[in-house]
């Protein structure tokens, strides 16, 4: 294979690349694009936060109304969300990320009919996801990531015909993926990661023709990868890992020409590593670690000339790494 960087000889071959692709630290899944928001910094929260206690005071503590974007971002805020947001009726951004937000989220958010992107992640909500939001027509992007969410995902989130990204992890939401989901047509982005979902994958996820990144990770979804998944011809990150997942990997994976990371260590699966696979030729990283694989490591996987990163260890897997890959 051309190029000067060095492979070594070992079941996990992980080469310099300049670019920081690696999945997020929290549980590896969710994209670049997600790591910050505007200009703040994740993790990272005031010592003196501002207490929301009314409109009138919280929009006191708020950067200037632009009435460009029509949108506030706030870093520094404690407290519950005041329903009266709802008054601001022209809003088209609504962001309050990464501040010490608690109570519930409040359904009265589904009367702001303008909105487009609702992000409250980071922060230390609590309740239901409130299925009013579905009435928001125009949301393009919701961020309910890292909370205290309970409950089940609303199916009624397949009527936001809009929808574009939708991050709902790092809560402890339950239950089954609804398999309204699917009719998001516009879906690019679904993140649902660290929760306690359970369940089948919904075969019907492969009808998202758009999606790029799929991050499943940390749940305890059970059965095999439905070979669905295999159409979605746009998906360049799927995160599969640390589930209850079962069966053989589907060869169907293959067909997935766009995918540069594959995640599906940690389930139990049987059988052995796909050929097709090696089809794959945008892949750069394939974690395949600790999933009851066996069998040869195919030797086609010498072919995927983009890989930068391959973890196989603590299969029963059998035979060398192909030599393309370790010279």
């Amino acid at each position: 294979m051309a190029g000067s960087r060095p492979r070594p000889c070992c079941a996990v071959i992980s080469r310099p690349t300049k670019r920081n692709s690696g999945p997020r630290s929290k549980t590896g899944a969710e994209p670049r694009s997600e790591q910050t928001s505007g200009n703040r910094t994740p993790g990272v929260r005031p010592d003196n936060p501002v207490t929301l206690t009314d409109q009138t005071s919280w929009q006191s503590h708020c950067q200037s109304w632009d009435s460009g974007s029509r949108s506030w971002i706030r870093h520094g805020l404690a407290g519950g969300i005041p329903p009266e947001l709802t008054n601001l009726g022209s809003l088209r951004e609504l962001d309050l990320g990464t501040n010490d937000l608690t109570g519930p989220v409040p359904p009265e958010l589904g009367r702001l009919e303008s909105l487009e992107s609702l992000d409250l992640g980071d922060n230390d909500l609590s309740g239901v996801i409130p299925p009013e939001l579905t009435s928001l027509a125009n949301l393009r992007q919701l961020g309910l990531r890292s909370n205290d969410l309970t409950g089940p995902i609303p199916s009624e989130l397949g009527d936001l015909a809009s929808l574009e990204s939708l991050y709902l992890g790092y809560n402890g939401l339950s239950g089954a993926i609804p398999p309204e989901l699917a009719d998001l047509g516009k879906l690019r982005q679904l993140g649902l990661g660290s929760n306690n979902l359970a369940g089948p994958i919904p075969p019907e996820l492969g009808n998202l023709a758009s999606l790029e990144h799929l991050d499943l990770v940390g749940n305890r979804f059970s059965g095999p990868i439905p070979p669905e998944i295999g159409n979605l011809v746009s998906l360049r990150e799927l995160f599969l890992s640390s589930n209850n997942l079962i069966s053989s990997i589907p060869p169907e994976l293959g067909r997935l020409a766009s995918l540069q990371f594959l995640y599906l260590g940690y389930n139990d699966f049987s059988g052995s590593i796909p050929p097709e696979l090696s089809n794959l030729g945008s892949l750069e990283v394939l974690n395949l670690v600790s999933s009851s694989l066996t069998g040869p490591i195919p030797p086609a996987l010498g072919s995927l000339g983009s890989l930068w990163q391959l973890d196989l260890r603590s299969n029963d897997l059998a035979g060398p790494i192909p030599p393309e890959l370790v010279e």
